[in-house]
């Protein structure tokens, strides 16, 4: 498991492997991992659809996606929620 962070100060509170970097560009090259695990990151970013591209990007062909973010209101920037899913099972 790598974990990935564009805040030094949350990379230092992480023990194993981390990688300071950002989920619009991840450093990493095409189909690196079987599993790509994103908690309470794409509520954060301004084009979350960019950073789910990314996470596909680095997906090896068959891998696993898991992506999960917080379900109290206004916890989202305003244009994440009207971009991702208002339920688990529903895509766009």
């Amino acid at each position: 498991m790598i974990g990935l962070d564009r805040s030094p100060t949350m990379l230092a509170r992480q023990q194993g492997p981390v990688v300071l970097g950002d989920a619009i560009a991840l450093p990493f090259a095409r189909a690196t991992f079987g599993v790509v695990v994103a908690i309470n990151v794409f509520d954060h970013l301004a084009d979350p659809l960019t950073g789910i591209r990314e996470a596909h990007r680095v997906l090896r062909d068959g891998g696993l996606f898991v992506a999960a973010a917080s379900p109290q209101p206004g916890h989202c920037r305003p244009h994440a929620e009207s971009t991702l899913p208002s339920t688990p099972w529903e895509s766009r």
